[in-house]
């Protein structure tokens, strides 16, 4: 669909109909909900993030009062709660 211009002062003005605003509106807030989604993390990349090893990391998800979190997908992490565990874990040192 070709929209209409309009030359003011020089500078190219696009003409917009409420039902296209509305859906050019609707895109844009479906972009910021997919990026607010929950991010999930590998095995590698999250222990990158905490800068441990694999046995260090089995240890702390033994641990009660670790904030990690498991996604349902086998072998991988919320990487939200990896960072807060890594700000828990500042926070003690």
């Amino acid at each position: 669909m070709k929209t209409p211009s309009i030359n003011l002062d020089g500078q190219e003005v696009v003409v917009v109909d409420k039902s296209m605003f509305q859906d050019l509106v609707y895109k844009m807030a479906s972009n910021m909900r997919e990026s607010k989604r929950k991010k999930i993390s590998n095995l590698k990349e999250a222990l990158e993030i905490l800068g441990c090893s694999k046995t260090t990391l089995y240890k702390m998800l033994k641990d009660p009062k670790c904030k990690i979190r498991k996604s349902s997908v086998n072998g991988k992490f919320i990487t939200e709660s990896l960072d807060r565990e890594l700000e828990r874990l500042d926070r003690i040192r």
